[in-house]
């Protein structure tokens, strides 16, 4: 059971909220709003498309919203999962679990056993516009990065 849920001899004066373990209602106390967050769901203050975003970030990993029952193969424990919003850029929990399964896959699967290295290079504002409006000027740019890598 979630720590989030209380359970509580009377109903709730505020209604009866969702049982976790018989997905029934009873007399659980409902968990409040985190202060400040009156009406975010209903007024995200982000346009058309990203309130379902905003919406389901808000959702993601509540009871409330669906869970899965999962029972343990060996000691056949029981415990409830959340569904998760599934988001990639919004929600840390659910971007982090996406950038572990890539990052296993890249491991695994595509990258071959190798020492590897990433290296970022970056061009100072000032000099931006050069390479904006002299595209050549990127192959050179390219060819003495490379070099400075090599000698290092």
């Amino acid at each position: 059971m979630s720590p989030a849920y209380l359970p509580s001899s009377s109903p709730s004066p505020r209604g009866s909220s969702l049982d976790l373990v018989s997905g029934t209602t009873s007399g659980l106390a409902p968990l409040p709003a985190p202060p400040g967050t009156e009406g975010v769901r209903r007024a995200t203050g982000v346009p058309g498309l990203y309130d379902a975003a905003v919406a389901s970030y808000l959702d993601c990993g509540l009871f409330e919203s669906g869970f899965a029952r999962v029972a343990c193969p060996e000691c056949r424990a029981e415990f409830l999962v959340g569904f998760s919003c599934k988001g990639r850029g919004l929600c840390p929990s659910c971007g982090a679990k996406r950038a572990a399964i890539f990052s296993e896959l890249l491991q695994h699967k595509i990258l071959a056993d190798v020492p590897h290295a990433q290296w970022v290079f970056s061009v100072p504002k000032m000099l931006r516009p050069y390479f904006l409006f002299q595209r050549e000027l990127l192959g050179e740019l390219a060819r003495l990065a490379y070099e400075t890598v090599r000698e290092i």
